[in-house]
C-alpha cells in the first residue's frame, strides 16, 4: 500500500464543504491538509486519504470514478528562489508527467507561470486513449498537485474540469 496512514480523517484536516463555499459543489469534498496553501475540492468524499509511506511530508487524496481518477497531492517543499519559480515548477510538471507515462504521452498543452504550471496530454492505449490533466500550485512552503485520467471523450467531464479549477478558486479561503 502507497499509505503509512489510510483513512486518516480528522475534521480539522478534511472536511466536507458547504454549498455557500463552492457554489459548483453542493455535496463536494474540501481537501486541506495542515499546513498546505491551497485548497481543492473533490466532488465526491476520496477513496483513499492519508500520508504517503514514501514521503511522509505528503498529504494526498485519492477519487475514483467510473471513468474518472483525480488525484491531490500536497508536499512542504524548501524555499525557492523568486528568481527561479517558473523554471522550478517546470522541473517539477516535467517530473510529474514523466511519472505518469513520459515518453508513451502525447503533449497537447502546457503553461508555467511564477505561481503555477499546467498541462493536458494523451495516452494512446490499444483500443482508446485516455485524457491527462495536471496542475500543480506553488504557495510559499508547500506544492499542490492534482492530477485527473480520464477516457478520451468529445466533451470533457465536467467534474474532472471543476476538480482542477477549484485549487485556484479556494486558496484565499
Amino acid at each position: 500500500m502507497w499509505y503509512s496512514v489510510v483513512g486518516l480523517v480528522s475534521s480539522f484536516m478534511f472536511s466536507p464543504i458547504t454549498p455557500g463555499e463552492a457554489s459548483f459543489y453542493s455535496n463536494g469534498f474540501l481537501f486541506s491538509p495542515p499546513a498546505c496553501e491551497h485548497k481543492v475540492i473533490f466532488p465526491k468524499f476520496p477513496q483513499s486519504i492519508g500520508i504517503l509511506a514514501k514521503s511522509e511530508q505528503t498529504y494526498s487524496a485519492q477519487l475514483y470514478l467510473p471513468n474518472t481518477f483525480m488525484r491531490a497531492d500536497c508536499n512542504i517543499e524548501q524555499a525557492i528562489p523568486l528568481a527561479n519559480k517558473s523554471e522550478w515548477l517546470e522541473i517539477k510538471m516535467t517530473e510529474h508527467i514523466t511519472s505518469l507515462g513520459g515518453a508513451s504521452l502525447l503533449i497537447l498543452n502546457y503553461s508555467v507561470t511564477d505561481s503555477n504550471a499546467k498541462f493536458t496530454a494523451q495516452l494512446f492505449l490499444d483500443s482508446e486513449s485516455v485524457l491527462l490533466s495536471g496542475a500543480l500550485y506553488l504557495g510559499d512552503k508547500t506544492l499542490l498537485t492534482l492530477t485527473t485520467i480520464e477516457r478520451n471523450r468529445v466533451r470533457p467531464q465536467s467534474e474532472a474540469n471543476r476538480f482542477m479549477s477549484s485549487a485556484l478558486i479556494l486558496k484565499n479561503l
